[in-house]
């Protein structure tokens, strides 16, 4: 009876571990990259809805005012609330300075979530003038809803 492991026995499994990392890491970092463009995309879904049920709520105009890469979400001059992509790589196309009225209406807006990588699928953001929004796959056609 033996005691351990025999040089070939080990050197198979290495190979088989090698080969699966080779298929594997390619497909987790595309993943990744897609997870974190999703996640921009929810982020700046959240902002928007936030700032509607705020002009709904207190029945004032909320102000979406663009900073930079950011969009700030402003009550009277006062800033509530902030997006900006916590990822150097993803962008937002198209961000605007815009106002919710406290009817929740709004001008209409298409923005599109980027991260200029072929192997996932940007993401766009589309606002109608009665304030309802949608998220979609795919990149924003270039006319408003």
């Amino acid at each position: 009876m033996k005691n351990g492991y025999t040089l070939i026995e080990l050197a198979v499994v290495s190979s088989i571990v090698g080969i699966l990392s080779t298929v594997a890491i390619p497909s987790m970092i595309t993943t990744i990259k897609s997870d974190r463009l999703v996640a921009t995309a929810n982020q700046l879904t959240s902002t928007f809805k936030f700032a509607r049920s705020e002009a709904v709520k207190r029945e004032s105009d909320i102000e979406l005012v663009v900073s930079g890469a950011d969009w700030h979400v402003q009550l009277d001059g006062e800033t509530i609330m902030v997006f900006s992509s916590n990822y150097e790589n993803i962008k937002v196309e198209g961000l605007a300075n815009m106002t919710v009225r406290a009817s929740g209406e709004t001008t209409s807006i298409n923005l599109s979530i980027v991260d200029d990588d072929a192997d996932t699928q940007d993401r766009c953001f589309a606002v109608l003038v009665s304030g309802q929004s949608q998220l979609t796959k795919g990149a924003c056609i270039n006319e408003t809803p």
